[in-house]
Formats: structure tokens, C-alpha cells, sequence
């Protein structure tokens, strides 16, 4: 939503995919506020499946990449965004879900 002129745009996921909290993690030296990824979990209640979306901040209107989780996840997952070195274990871990305490 632009909170200037009011107007806002949305992307639809198909009847019964829920998507979560979408965050965003910007680009290694980014300079604009959408110059980055949307980041966001679906959850499809018709294949009884998971997938992570990214898109292009800039250009989400084009659709995003999409790759299968391996365990359905629950509807309206928060979610959060932090840059790999905020995380303490991020340099010695060879998986993301080691770096993060796992």
C-alpha cells in the first residue's frame, strides 16, 4: 500500500493457498527500499504442501521462484528477515538451521 496516495496493489495466490507474513531482504549494498526479495511461506491446503515464493521486490508483479518445502506448514506463519552476519554461527556452520541454533 502507498501510504502517500492510498492506493495499493495485490497478488492472489489460487483457492485454498495461505500465504504468511512476507519479508523482505534486501540486496548485499542495496540502495532502494525495493531492492531486494519478498520472501514468503504458502501453505496449500489442496496439494496438502508447502512452498517458499521469492520474488523480486521491485518486479513481484511478474511472479516469484518457487521451491517445495518438505513438510506442510501451518497458515499465517510470522516470519522475520536478518542478514547471515547477525547470526553468531553463521561463519563455522555448514547449514542454515545449525547457524541459527538447530
Amino acid at each position: 500500500m502507498n501510504l502517500h496516495t492510498g492506493s495499493e496493489e495485490r497478488f492472489a495466490f489460487e483457492d485454498g493457498v495461505y500465504g504468511s507474513e512476507t519479508a523482505m531482504a534486501p540486496r548485499l549494498g542495496s540502495t532502494a527500499e525495493d531492492d531486494g526479495y519478498l520472501v514468503t511461506l504458502t501453505t496449500d491446503m489442496n496439494d496438502d504442501a508447502s512452498y517458499c515464493l521469492v520474488f523480486d521486490a521491485a518486479g513481484w508483479r511478474t511472479g516469484g521462484v518457487q521451491t517445495s518445502l518438505p513438510e506442510r506448514v501451518s497458515s499465517g506463519t510470522h516470519s522475520t528477515w536478518a542478514p547471515g552476519s547477525q547470526l553468531r554461527r553463521w561463519n563455522d556452520a555448514d547449514a542454515a538451521a545449525t547457524a541459527i541454533g538447530l
